[in-house]
């Protein structure tokens, strides 16, 4: 009796558990890296792109460019390594962009050359004086979504 209230309580605790993501708030690449916006969930739009050097683990970071082709500000990401929804494939080990493949959350596949939107935790660190593209961070859970293309 005991045991069977044990998995009951057990199973009830699991399912509390069930990991929702709260909703991001969309920013402009100009104005999501603040110290008012650290450990808030920030969502930026823009292209992903592998950064020259990569290391993979069970996540990896990759680039969020406002423009394509690599142009405008630029953020990274992380995103966790794996097959499922919200996750980047791993890459051969001689990558090029050609090789990015990101799921969306609804399953889509996304290359470099599609536009997205990015939503993370912001780690905001300042690196010195002057602002620097290394003073924001977006860490997982990251959700990804495609846009259409403008």
């Amino acid at each position: 009796m005991k045991f069977a209230a044990l998995i009951l309580v057990l199973g009830v605790v699991l399912a509390g558990c069930d990991e929702t993501v709260p909703p991001a708030t969309l920013f402009t690449f100009a104005t999501f890296c603040t110290a008012e916006n650290n450990n808030q969930r920030v969502g930026l739009e823009g292209y992903a792109y592998v950064p020259l050097s990569l290391l993979v683990s069970d996540t990896k970071s990759l680039n969020l460019h406002e423009l394509p082709d690599r142009g405008g500000a630029v953020v990274s990401f992380d995103i966790t390594v794996g097959n499922g929804n919200n996750m980047a494939v791993e890459p051969p080990n001689n990558f090029t962009d050609a090789d990015l493949l990101i799921r969306a959350t609804d399953g889509t596949q996304i290359r470099s050359v599609n536009r997205i939107r990015v939503e993370g935790k912001l780690q905001y660190n300042p690196t010195g004086s002057a602002p620097s593209r290394f003073d924001c961070k977006l860490s997982t859970p990251t959700r990804v979504y495609t846009l259409a293309d403008e």
